[in-house]
C-alpha cells in the first residue's frame, strides 16, 4: 500500500510553452529559440500580470530548448485558485484561467500544441504586453546589428525576418 502526502505549504508548477518563430536556417536550423527567459505569475482571476495588488506569486522560469521548465516549488499559493500567466522578454503574455494550485500542476500554455507565444514585445525588459510602434522603433534602431533584444527569431542578426515577425503581430495585446 502506498500513501501520498500532500504538503499544504508546497506546490509545484511546470510550464509548457512554445515561443513563436523557430530559426529555419543557418547554424540554428530546426532548433526552438534556444533557452527563452520568462516569468510565471499567479494572480487573482482576470487581474493584469503586472498588477502588484492582485499578484500572489511570481518566479523566473526560463524555457529550455524543449519548450518546458522543470517543476518549480511555490509557497503561499498552495490550495488557491487563480490565473497562471507566462510572459517572456520578447513575447506577449499568455494566460490560463482558474488554475488550482494543488500538488504538482503542469501548465500547458500551448493549448495542446496549437498556440504560440506571439513575438515582438521588446520595448523594455518584460515589455508592456503590446506590440506597437515602440517595439518597431527599437527594431529599426537595432537593424543589421547582432543585438539580442530585437532579434526575434534568434538567428543572431536583426533583419527583415525580425521585422516580418513584428509586423505580423503588430497591434496585438497579450492576455
Amino acid at each position: 500500500m502506498s500513501v501520498t502526502i500532500i504538503d499544504p505549504d508546497r506546490c509545484y508548477s511546470k510550464i509548457i510553452a512554445a515561443p513563436e518563430k523557430v530559426v529555419t536556417g543557418g547554424q540554428f536550423a530546426g532548433m526552438m529559440n534556444r533557452e527563452v527567459e520568462g516569468m510565471f505569475f499567479f494572480v487573482e482571476h482576470d487581474a493584469a500580470w503586472n498588477d502588484q495588488d492582485c499578484l500572489h506569486d511570481f518566479k523566473e522560469q526560463s524555457l529550455s530548448a524543449n519548450g518546458a521548465t522543470d517543476f518549480v516549488e511555490h509557497r503561499g499559493i498552495c490550495g488557491q485558485v487563480g490565473d497562471a500567466i507566462y510572459k517572456t522578454k520578447k513575447h506577449l503574455a499568455k494566460r490560463i484561467y482558474d488554475v488550482h494550485m494543488n500538488g504538482s500542476v503542469e501548465l500547458d500554455f500551448t493549448d495542446g500544441g496549437e498556440e504560440y507565444l506571439k513575438a515582438g514585445d521588446i520595448n523594455s525588459e518584460y515589455g508592456d504586453n503590446k506590440i506597437n510602434a515602440l517595439d518597431m522603433s527599437i527594431l529599426v534602431n537595432d537593424w543589421n546589428k547582432a543585438v539580442v533584444r530585437a532579434d526575434l527569431n534568434n538567428d543572431e542578426e536583426v533583419n527583415s525576418l525580425d521585422s516580418s515577425i513584428l509586423l505580423a503581430n503588430f497591434n496585438l495585446t497579450g492576455d
